[in-house]
Order: C-alpha cells, then structure tokens, then sequence
C-alpha cells in the first residue's frame, strides 16, 4: 500500500517563511499579495493547532480560505524547493512575480480576464518543480519543457474552469502543441488541472474524446538532445 509524506503546519510555515526571504533577497516583493496572505493564515493555523483551538480559527475564517492556504501552501513550497537550486539565470522571476499574485480564491477569477494568470502561472510552475523533484531536467516554464530520455517535451497546461470551456481548451493545447513540435522536432502532453471520468469523456463529441486522458503523448519521429 502506497504512504503519503506527512508534513506538519510548522514545518510547512517554515518553508514558506524560506521562500519568502527567498524572494525579498531576489528582489520579488510580497507585501499584500496571495503569497503573503496564505503565509498569514499558515501561522494562524499553526499557532491554532498547537493550542488545540483550530475550531474557533475554522468558525473565523472557513473552510474554504484554510483549504486554499494548505493546498497553495504546498504547491509554493515545491516551487521554492526547485528554484532555489537554480543558476541565478535560469531562475523564471517574470513567472515567479505574477504566481504571487491575483484573488485568493479561484471562485473569484473571471474566465478570459487577466486576474487567472497567477494562479495559471503558478500551476505551471508546480508542474516544473514536481518534475524536476524527478531529476527531469526542465529548460523552460512557459507551459513548461524538459527532456527524458533525449526527448523534449513541450507541455500545454489547461486549467479548466466549466465545462464549456473543455473544448475550447483541447483545441486550443491541440493546436499550439501541434506547432510546438512541428518546429523543434519534440513531443507534446496535455496537462489538466482536473480529473476526467469515462461519463465525462463520454459527454463530449467524438473529435475530442481521443484527446482527453489526463496526460497525453503526441509522439514525433526525431529526438531532441541535451
């Protein structure tokens, strides 16, 4: 049976805190962005914790926010755990500055405005930090690319906000994967923020049915190198 790593709140709301001087010392402000807002909560919830009142911190603040806080929290950490072993000029800061950003929740992005980019930008940067957790080595973050086994992969990362935009998104990562490896002789995968079921799959025509498992390789006949 497979365990999962267990990480307590303190230890969480120090990795943070690391980022955090991580940034001041990169020159990436913080100071009333999301970033800043969770490391808040993440003391309110450890501090909560260790006087067993966690009740009244959930009655204050909800759910919601806490579960944001801890789920966010964890996808930071893993972006610091990546950047902070990188060449000065491999660090994404462009990327790094608008993931610190935007609406706490994602209730309150709007589809197509601008205020979706942090969250889109800090999803992809998770993506390259769990990869390169796995020793891939990652050469860029725009939708991210990185090489296994002499191969390059170009990854269209979609984050799907109602069904409606499910086509629209499969076209979209489609089309800007088919010309991604057209020209550098790659491979492609489509990366989703959500999890598909067969009655999902079902629910859409046939021309985007094939398209939908969670990570899907369009293979190429040349490979890339180091």
């Amino acid at each position: 049976m497979r365990s999962f790593e267990k990480v307590s709140y303190s230890e969480n709301l120090r990795k943070l805190q690391e980022f955090r001087d991580w940034l001041i010392q990169h020159r990436i402000p913080t100071a009333k962005s999301r970033f800043e807002s969770i490391i808040i909560n993440m003391e309110d919830i450890n501090e909560h914790y260790e006087t067993h009142l966690l009740n009244e911190l959930i009655k204050d603040k909800g759910n919601v926010h806490l579960w944001y806080t801890l789920m966010e929290s964890s996808a930071y950490i893993t972006v610091y755990e990546m950047v902070k072993s990188l060449e000065d000029h491999r660090i994404p800061k462009r990327a790094i500055r608008n993931a610190l950003e935007g609406p706490f929740l994602p209730m309150d992005e709007n589809s197509g405005d601008k205020n979706v980019n942090p969250r889109n930008h800090l999803f992809e940067l998770e993506l390259a930090g769990k990869l390169y957790k796995k020793n891939l080595k990652i050469v860029g973050f725009e939708d991210v690319q990185f090489i296994f086994d002499n191969y390059y992969f170009h990854v269209q990362c979609k984050r799907l906000f109602s069904k409606k935009n499910i086509s629209h998104n499969i076209i979209s990562a489609h089309k800007q994967l088919s010309t991604d490896i057209r020209t550098t002789n790659s491979r492609g995968i489509r990366f989703w923020c959500k999890i598909f079921t067969r009655l999902k799959i079902a629910a859409l025509s046939p021309e985007y049915q094939a398209a939908i498992p969670i990570i899907l390789v369009i293979n190429s006949t040349s490979k890339g190198t180091d």
